[in-house]
């Protein structure tokens, strides 16, 4: 009787050993274990369980709880998995409202300055508008021939470049024939263990071109609507933020940095496109001077692709590269064209873009790259087109808030 006495004190001992394991500076238990001991003659059991309400200690509740910035995390990112999802099934009405907004934010000082005039908004914002869609529509209307006329040879421009490279092909064509070799010495039955060809139906070509152009006159028609809303009663947001704000300091401050935002955005947007505009003018009238036929063409192409920064470049390069190929009968000749359009963009990327945008205008170049192929990968050719505008309005929208000034200082350089 008095053992038994004795094993029921030491079991009492080692449950008040056990069972804290806290953290006694902060005054109070984050968990706490119970041991109950059960004596018998001759044998011992002993269990556990937890004291916060018999929750499992594996289960997803008690993993939550313990750890409640995994759980934050977890939520962040399933909230960035969705938004990418989003801006990815909306891409077709998403594009024409940002297209919209920066277009909006280049036109909105024309449409004051008419305002001031005495022309009513609505009829500022129309003329506005009309005046652009007539030199966008003169454009296209002076280009579209020349670029139909080389789709058309597109075929024929295909055959002759394959022509024109067969020395280089050579190596290439006795790589394939050795494999194809090999493939078949390693195949026992090639009847057999040949794969099922499966036939993939797919649209004509006219089916796909009216696809796409459907798609583009609908993108068009949305872009024109909004940015005429825009122009128009773009102030109306503005004006019911100040009936919210309490202050007059804080309305203040809210007209300064809308207007600060909206003049730098104007300015860079219009510096930018008329450094395009130059580099496609000197690169018209450098092709001109070599031989290359429509060099209006080619200018325009190098005005619209210098707005994606490093690949629209290598398109261009690609590109006229193709076309001297079709039109000279010297590779000299033929090379000479692309080096040219090489030369004119690191001058006017390296040199001229520096010297003319102020430092605070220029952007990191890892993050313009990262946000570009994001965006490349959301949206496309359209995406890589609005990319760098987007990512100057984040810089100059964050410049102007003091909270956010850390965040502008890192998208820039």
């Amino acid at each position: 009787m008095e053992r038994n006495r004795r094993g029921v004190v030491q079991a009492g001992a080692a449950v008040g050993m056990v069972g804290y394991s806290g953290h006694p500076r902060n005054g109070r238990l984050d968990h706490l274990t119970t041991m109950r001991w059960t004596v018998g003659p001759g044998h011992s059991t002993g269990s556990t369980e937890s004291s916060a309400g018999g929750t499992p200690p594996g289960s997803p509740r008690a993993l939550v709880g313990a750890s409640p910035r995994a759980a934050t995390v977890a939520l962040v990112g399933l909230f960035i998995l969705a938004l990418l999802a989003a801006l990815y099934v909306a891409r077709v009405f998403l594009v024409p409202i940002v297209l919209a907004m920066h277009l909006a934010l280049v036109l909105s000082p024309a449409v004051r300055a008419l305002r001031r005039l005495g022309l009513p908004g609505p009829a500022g914002a129309a003329l506005v508008l009309l005046g652009l869609l007539v030199a966008v529509g003169a454009g296209f209307y002076l280009l579209a021939g020349p670029a139909g006329t080389w789709m058309g040879k597109l075929p024929e421009s295909v055959r002759l470049i394959e022509y024109r490279i067969r020395d280089v092909r050579k190596p290439i064509e006795v790589v394939r024939q050795a494999a194809d070799e090999v493939e078949k010495i390693a195949a026992a039955d090639p009847a057999s263990t040949r794969p099922p060809v499966v036939a993939v139906k797919t649209g004509s070509v006219m089916e796909i071109l009216l696809s796409a152009t459907h798609s583009l006159l609908a993108g068009i028609g949305l872009t024109v609507l909004a940015l005429y809303i825009l122009l128009t009663w773009g102030n109306l947001s503005l004006r019911k933020l100040l009936r919210v704000l309490p202050t007059l300091p804080n309305k203040k401050r809210a007209v300064e940095i809308a207007r600060a935002t909206e003049r730098q955005v104007s300015a860079y947007l219009l510096t930018i496109t008329l450094i395009n505009a130059l580099l496609g003018a000197v690169l018209g009238c450098a092709v001109w001077l070599l031989g290359v036929p429509n060099p209006a063409l080619w200018g325009a192409m190098a005005c619209v692709l210098n707005f994606i920064p490093y690949l629209g470049p290598l398109i261009g390069v690609v590109v006229l590269g193709v076309v001297a190929l079709v039109s000279f009968p010297g590779l000299g000749h033929a090379l000479l064209v692309p080096a040219v359009y090489f030369l004119l963009h690191s001058v006017e990327a390296n040199i001229i873009t520096p010297l003319v945008l102020v430092r605070r205008l220029t952007l990191n170049p890892l993050v313009m790259f990262l946000w570009l192929s994001l965006w490349f990968w959301l949206w496309g050719i359209a995406g890589a087109l609005l990319a760098v505008p987007m990512l100057q309005t984040v810089k100059i929208f964050c410049d102007n808030i003091p909270p956010l000034a850390r965040v502008g200082q890192f998208l820039g350089r």
